[in-house]
């Protein structure tokens, strides 16, 4: 599935370039634009890369708990047609919101993984470093959904589920074709 996946996000970087393009340079103008783009790409593309890190993660973890619960929400969060930005109508740019959420799951699990003492691997320490600029970059390009993204991921690591069950579950016609054609894919 998270192979499928990166090559879906790896296709549309290639073939839809210029599409995530003007989207950036209408937000952030000419100049910034290539600073921007490259960046915010990678976050991109290096999704499906973090959700099997984030998962590797939790089958470390001793005490995860508080965020282990939110692999099922980050998979429906993923799969809903209807999240932020749709990929249907911004292409590549339409996955920025999902990356950001799995970038955000992403921190606070390697932190969980540093304080519960598991090793970090140099890759991911860099990753913590590097975390604040990302959210800056994402803060100036998409601002009203980043802050819902933030406060959502808050909200579901403290416990407060109900808000978002309704919003990111698939229904039982939507749950049917996706196990469907993951049959037909075996």
């Amino acid at each position: 599935m998270l192979s499928a996946f990166e090559a879906q996000l790896k296709n549309l970087a290639e073939e839809k370039w210029y599409q995530f393009h003007c989207e950036i340079r209408n937000r952030v103008g000419k100049r910034a634009t290539p600073v921007f783009e490259n960046k915010l790409k990678n976050l991109i593309v290096e999704t499906p890369k973090r959700l099997n890190s984030i998962y590797r993660h939790w089958n470390q973890i001793k005490n995860g708990d508080e965020t282990r619960h939110l692999g099922g929400f980050i998979l429906a969060y993923l799969y809903n047609p209807t999240d932020f930005l749709s990929s249907e109508d911004y292409g590549l740019f339409g996955y920025l919101d999902d990356a950001y959420l799995v970038a955000l799951a992403y921190e606070r699990v390697l932190w969980e993984a540093h304080v519960c003492g598991n090793p970090l691997t140099e890759e991911e320490e860099d990753y913590l470093v590097n975390m604040k600029e990302t959210r800056k970059l994402v803060r100036t390009i998409i601002p009203a959904e980043s802050k819902q993204i933030e406060q959502m991921l808050q909200e579901l690591i403290g416990g407060k589920k109900g808000r978002y069950l309704s919003s990111f579950r698939l229904s039982s016609e939507a749950g049917a074709r996706i196990a469907e054609a993951g049959k037909q894919q075996v």
